[in-house]
């Protein structure tokens, strides 16, 4: 399985994290800085208000661990921040997830604390956790599987002006097939400060309204009202309080 760590040049101490859990098993991503967008993708950047540059920078990298699955032509690849612990089951977890995931998936969450609140159905077991089917990506990609057709999806030249986990989370447009293991098999440390800084509230989806609308209507088809109501209720029954 090919393994992409997304990490700045500066921050030696969170590689040498990634390598006394993972060895030599990863490729490093050099990420990029907000105010050093490479050429070829800055003009989807130019008219980002919204986001900081630690956002930037952050959403730039993951495209550039995309290009390098459509370049190389692989059908998948996990792609990791630098700030994640992984459990000892991870990869086969990984590997499991991707043997029993539907044909098209786009992405699998394999990390973040609140997979297991969003709307899902199941769609089978990976030994004691379950394998589900998100109706909007997760926001959080500390660790992820990304297919080749998700990666064409992800790269598809647009404005940028969300987070990337807050783009996938409303599909932009995309179609976008996402899934996840839940209880995940890894978690972001929090010892480790963010290199992104502090994220404030914003309500995302005013930004393009009808962008937001069109994606819900997209994933409601493929999710099916009655499964959709079943997940919600799910749910709902699933919190606290």
């Amino acid at each position: 399985m090919q393994v992409f760590v997304i990490n700045l040049a500066r921050c030696g101490d969170r590689l040498a994290f990634m390598k006394g859990q993972l060895g030599e098993r990863f490729e490093r991503i050099d990420a990029v800085v907000g105010a050093a967008v490479p050429e070829r993708l800055a003009p989807q950047f130019a008219s980002t208000a919204a986001l900081t540059s630690g956002e930037i920078g952050c959403y730039a990298s993951h495209l550039l661990a995309a290009e390098q699955i459509v370049a190389r032509g692989l059908p998948f690849a996990l792609i990791m921040e630098d700030d994640v612990e992984v459990g000892l089951d991870f990869f086969e977890v990984a590997e499991r997830a991707i043997a029993q995931c539907p044909p098209g998936w786009d992405e699998i969450s394999l990390c973040g604390a609140r997979l297991g609140k969003g709307i899902h159905k199941a769609v089978g077991t990976v030994g004691s956790r379950r394998l589900v089917k998100f109706f909007r990506a997760p926001k959080g990609l500390g660790a992820y599987l990304l297919s080749y057709n998700g990666a064409l999806r992800l790269l598809s030249p647009r404005r940028r002006f969300r987070p990337v986990d807050v783009d996938m989370h409303y599909s932009c447009g995309m179609d976008w097939d996402s899934y996840g293991v839940v209880p995940p098999p890894s978690r972001q440390v929090e010892l480790i400060a963010s290199t992104i800084g502090k994220r404030a509230r914003r309500a995302h989806w005013a930004a393009a309204p009808l962008e937001y609308f069109l994606g819900q209507i997209a994933q409601l088809r493929k999710f099916g009202v009655w499964q959709f109501l079943m997940a919600m209720a799910a749910r709902r029954s699933s919190l606290p309080g």
